[in-house]
């Protein structure tokens, strides 16, 4: 899960997003969920600076 968090919010542009949702087993996620779960404090995966984020 972590790894299509980080391609959702760092390489997908972020209109894009809005209309995403990620279904993991029984939960979904719509785009704000996902941009929480990225910026939460126990997100395992290194994360890009906002910088280089691919923000559209």
């Amino acid at each position: 899960m972590a790894q299509a968090l980080r391609f959702a919010i760092e390489e997908m542009p972020s209109s894009m997003l809005r209309g995403c949702v990620l279904e993991v087993d029984e939960d979904r996620f719509d785009g704000m969920q996902m941009q929480k779960l990225y910026d939460a404090d126990g997100y395992p995966l290194t994360r890009r600076g906002p910088a280089v984020r691919h923000r559209r």
